[in-house]
């Protein structure tokens, strides 16, 4: 059972390919190379077990998971390029070089195919029935995405959340379709979500006229968005969206009208 991301072969194989690399090819690299090849290689090679690392910690977000793997892949291939041109131009150690090149090929094939299982995987669990199904299509789970809160101005927040609660601060990030721009800071499974109106026209500047700063609305994860808010509708519960539009992160999201749920704006957030 895979417990911990030292459990990948990939990041075993790719962090003590990035010793290698480290002891064995930098320092017999000419001194003309060091803000170029030397610089790149040791770059490269040491990014991709700390995005396998990253992107492991991230298996419950699809998008962030896929964009960590994507971002190795793309390392693998550079490093690559780089013991290629070790290998070629300055005739260090050819033979540990193509075997490198020979791992980091094969690292590359099985990151991807690491990030198409669980894609696979992710989707075969929207699909599952509970326990104690009682013959609906939808599996009815949720669990916490993120609470968000509406703030005049982002960058004079980040003191709060960043620099004094010493959340990390995964992104910030536009996003046009709600007149928003949105940091995201991690905090365990969850996010907070700190919005600024972009537009004075935004949902979020006119919550700040007549409320001030504050809480906007929690927002809960679900499994099949559609069929959620099909269920919500004919239970009665009224609905700001009733087809699923863009969020953050590449997520499908859907607001609940507050005042079927006492007062509390709900979104509802398939990642």
């Amino acid at each position: 059972m895979i417990k911990s991301f030292r459990d990948l072969e990939v990041y075993q194989n790719t962090y003590k390919a990035s010793i290698t690399i480290t002891t064995h090819l930098l320092p017999k690299l000419p001194e003309a190379e060091r803000y170029d090849l030397y610089s790149q290689l040791n770059r490269a090679a040491k990014a991709i077990p700390r995005l396998i690392a990253e992107g492991f910690a991230k298996k419950h977000q699809k998008a962030g998971f896929q964009k960590y793997l994507d971002d190795a892949v793309a390392e693998c291939y550079e490093t690559i390029v780089s013991l290629e041109h070790v290998k070629d131009i300055y005739r260090v150690e050819p033979e540990l070089c193509q075997n490198l090149v020979d791992l980091y090929d094969k690292t590359a094939r099985q990151i991807y195919n690491l990030a198409a299982a669980w894609n696979s995987f992710k989707n075969e669990r929207r699909k599952t029935k509970t326990y104690n199904d009682t013959g609906s299509e939808t599996v009815k789970r949720t669990t916490m995405s993120h609470i968000a809160i509406a703030v005049k101005n982002i960058s004079e927040s980040l003191k709060l959340w960043q620099d004094i609660f010493g959340f990390k601060l995964i992104e910030v990030i536009d996003v046009p379709d709600q007149k928003v721009k949105v940091a995201m800071f991690e905090i365990g499974d969850m996010h907070i979500e700190l919005l600024e109106p972009l537009s004075p026209e935004s949902t979020v500047a006119k919550f700040i006229e007549k409320r001030g700063e504050g809480l906007h609305h929690i927002a809960f994860k679900v499994d099949d968005i559609e069929a959620t808010l099909e269920h919500l509708k004919k239970t009665g519960i009224k609905l700001i969206d009733e087809k699923p539009r863009k969020g953050a992160m590449d997520s499908r999201i859907a607001f609940i009208h507050p005042s079927s749920t006492g007062g509390v704006l709900i979104e509802l957030c398939e990642e």
